[in-house]
């Protein structure tokens, strides 16, 4: 593939590379003086220099250290905002299953800054945003360049190294060429490499130069000549700074190439960008047995047509604490704090050493002598309790030395804390203004609010000009092909954590930075998080979850703790719980309700079951009963579940959930059988319909006509009958007289002579009873 690589006509030769860097070093070379200037400054620099102190015999030359301290609290403050907080990012998904989103978007987000956070990358990370936090906030810019278009990790890059036309807007709409100065050891030079040989000579290094560069490098057993004083006179105060006098004794040798960004727009619109990128040695280290390396022989790299990046945005992000208000803001008029409060530090020091020598001079004891021979004789004699001064030796009073309006000194020293204060502000909430004043505490708040509203606006561009780098970073994370081994980590967990890999397309993410209450100044964030707790009644549950666990994370200064006690639930009200709470009322009227689209199915069917039961569960509580309506609507909930459970199954992913529903489902509607029994067994006894009731009227109506038909066919035959019984009775009573009267005259001859044989049988006993003898009485 290599043999496909041909050069741009742009920028052919390492020859035009160089000359175009020139032309922006130039200008450059001033601008890195001044920064010099204020970097030495705030390192400790002292006001006035030794040729100043032996000419005017100055005693006291000291650097007070007020410009460290006001931006020591300004990185503070930066670096509370834009580091320490819970996530560097919250990703949203946009695309896939509505009801999967939130799940999956917490787990994108937790996998992702995991690696962002945690083990050597997030400490690498963690430290590299400082570097750029420190350079923003000192003049203002702090950029970061990714090395190549697939790590994810970019590289900070000091601004004397970050070459840029001068008029470049701050949002590099009209950048047309850039360039990098590299420092790489030989060490970082070969990884960059032969990591993986095939694949960077594919994608344009000259391996050949790049040996030539190792082999002369490696012979070097120390860095001679390592810095370009003229170019970068902010590393040569940084390295006096560490070394105080020795500056080159111990450095790794570096190889010093440049790194040439330029668009072009051939075949394209004016929209379209296409980046390349090519890489030349800039100087050549020398020394005993080195030979010496051409810089115009070949490029170490060179990427041909191969575009590096289709937009600036994928090679550099550069963040902006810009103190200059005149427009148009370009690159090179920003200026950050240090420059801003640079002329006062200064005066307020050489102040502070003039008054503080003033204080020291007047602590010591002048003496006039009145003549040259007096000059070695003065003594004082201790004649206790008293004293005695020779002839000729007196001592000044205080009255005729020189005195200076202490009045004068303090009102210049709280002009130069004023100015300080107002040129920090956008930075910084509060300089000591020098008073003593007590305040009040709602005089505290106010101040620490206007003070706010300086600080806030400042960091709401830093957090948008944020979001732009963390898109870029999500992008890379996002590579499918990429061998990052952090990216390669992170989406074997997104795998694991069942996300599919059609979403993890960039596209498909929203990248959101985080934010911290205050503005990063912790008094006011912990105002801000208590007045939230304080009125979180005000709001919703799952509103009142996030701000306890603000308030926690607030107080505490741990994010991670907040996380704990309070953790994340998914939201309550979902697009399917909505839809559920829609259709359920018309479903209980029995209207017919079509299936929903893009919503949360499973929350939606778990939320109708939910709403079944409540009902059930209410006519359980009272009569068991329940209307016949209710019957009708618990019947039509019923049909619309079982026909979204027939459309969820399927999905094979769905069927224990389908499962688990279909027998809830079953179970209710064996409930709703019950009352629908007892309804009917309950009208049996009491008609309460009235169209039953009619009907009912209308049969007995009927049954009653029926009845009166009968009765009057009964009345006829129960005359006949009986006619035809009378008759029957006529006969049979002729025939019952006859033989009653023949019973009657055979009974009565029976009688007649029974009573004879009677009178007949009581004749004979009165007879024997006569007849038998007398009985003897007792005594």
């Amino acid at each position: 593939m290599s043999d496909q690589i041909k050069n741009t006509p742009d920028y052919g030769t390492p020859e035009a590379v160089l000359a175009a860097v020139e032309l922006m070093q130039q200008p450059e070379r001033i601008r890195a003086s001044n920064r010099a200037l204020i970097n030495s400054l705030m390192n400790g620099r002292r006001p006035y220099t030794d040729e100043e102190v032996a000419e005017n015999q100055i005693q006291i030359n000291v650097n007070w250290g007020e410009g460290s301290k006001i931006l020591q609290d300004a990185n503070r403050q930066v670096n509370n905002a834009l580091l320490h907080k819970g996530n560097f990012v919250t990703c949203t998904l946009l695309a896939g299953k509505t009801e999967k989103r939130y799940d999956r978007s917490a787990k994108f987000t937790a996998n992702l800054n995991r690696a962002l956070k945690r083990g050597k990358s997030g400490k690498k990370y963690l430290y590299l945003l400082k570097n750029r936090n420190a350079s923003l906030v000192l003049h203002g810019i702090g950029v970061l360049m990714w090395p190549n278009n697939f790590d994810w990790m970019p590289k900070f890059i000091p601004l004397e190294d970050f070459l840029i036309p001068t008029g470049t807007l701050q949002d590099l709409t009209n950048l047309t060429h850039f360039a990098v100065n590299l420092y790489l050891t030989p060490y970082e030079l070969m990884k960059m490499t032969h990591g993986n040989s095939e694949k960077a000579k594919e994608s344009g290094w000259d391996l050949e130069v790049v040996r030539k560069i190792l082999s002369a490098y490696g012979k070097l057993n120390k860095n001679n000549d390592q810095y370009n004083w003229v170019d970068r006179p902010e590393e040569m105060v940084n390295i006096w700074k560490q070394n105080q006098v020795v500056a080159d004794s111990d450095a790794v040798p570096k190889v010093h190439l440049i790194a040439w960004y330029y668009r072009s727009e051939s075949g394209g619109s004016e929209n379209e960008e296409h980046w390349y990128r090519k890489i030349c040695l800039k100087e050549v280290a020398s020394a005993e047995g080195v030979d010496k390396l051409s810089i115009s022989e070949k490029f170490v790299f060179d990427g041909g047509k191969r575009e590096f990046a289709s937009s600036v945005d994928s090679i550099t992000s550069i963040q902006y604490g810009d103190c200059n208000l005149v427009p148009p803001q370009t690159y090179h008029s920003t200026r950050g704090l240090g420059e801003a409060i640079f002329a006062t530090i200064e005066c307020m020091n050489r102040l502070r050493c003039q008054w503080m020598q003033h204080v020291f001079e007047n602590m010591l004891m002048l003496i006039r002598v009145q003549n040259p021979t007096d000059r070695d004789r003065p003594k004082v004699f201790n004649l206790r309790p008293y004293g005695v001064v020779e002839q000729g030796v007196e001592i000044i009073p205080q009255q005729e030395r020189h005195q200076i309006d202490p009045r004068l000194v303090e009102s210049a020293m709280a002009e130069s804390r004023q100015l300080m204060s107002e040129s920090s502000a956008s930075f910084v909430q509060d300089v000591d203004s020098g008073t003593s004043k007590e305040q009040t505490l709602g005089e505290a708040q106010i101040r620490l609010q206007s003070a706010n509203k300086m600080v806030s606006s400042m960091l709401d561009m830093m957090y948008a000009l944020e979001m732009f780098k963390d898109e870029e970073i999500v992008r890379r994370f996002l590579l499918p092909n990429s061998d990052d081994p952090d990216v390669v980590e992170f989406r074997k967990r997104c795998k694991k954590d069942e996300i599919p890999d059609e979403l993890m397309v960039a596209e498909f993410w929203q990248v959101d930075s985080d934010r911290v209450l205050g503005g990063g100044d912790q008094a006011l964030a912990q105002q801000e998080s208590t007045a939230l707790f304080q009125n979180k009644a005000a709001f919703d549950q799952s509103s009142q979850r996030t701000i306890d666990r603000m308030w926690v994370s607030t107080i505490t200064r741990n994010p991670a703790l907040g996380e704990l006690l309070v953790p994340n639930q998914p939201p309550t009200v979902t697009a399917g719980t909505m839809a559920a709470d829609e259709v359920f009322p018309n479903l209980m009227l029995g209207v017919e309700v079509g299936m929903r689209e893009g919503i949360e199915r499973q929350e939606y069917v778990a939320k109708l079951i939910e709403k079944m039961s409540s009902v059930i569960d209410r006519i359980s509580q009272t009569d068991e009963v329940g209307t016949q309506q209710d019957v009708i609507g618990l019947g039509m909930v019923s049909q619309h579940i079982e026909q979204n459970l027939q459309f969820m199954s399927q999905n094979p992913e769905n069927k224990e959930f389908v499962t688990a529903a279909g027998k809830e489902v079953g179970r209710l509607m064996n409930m709703v059988k019950a009352f629908a029994q007892r309804q009917q067994e309950a009208a049996s006894q009491q008609q309460q319909d009235p169209e039953a009731e009619a009907k009912a009227q209308a049969t007995a109506q009927a049954a009653q006509q029926k009845q009166q038909i009968n009765e009057a066919s009964f009345e006829q035959k129960f005359q006949q009958r009986e006619a035809e019984f009378s008759q029957k009775m006529q006969i049979a009573n002729a025939g019952f007289v006859a033989d009653i009267t023949m019973l009657q005259a055979k009974a009565k001859a029976e009688i007649e002579a029974l009573f004879k044989k009677t009178e007949a049988e009581i004749e004979s006993m009165k007879k024997k009873a006569k007849a038998a003898p007398a009985q003897p009485k007792a005594d």
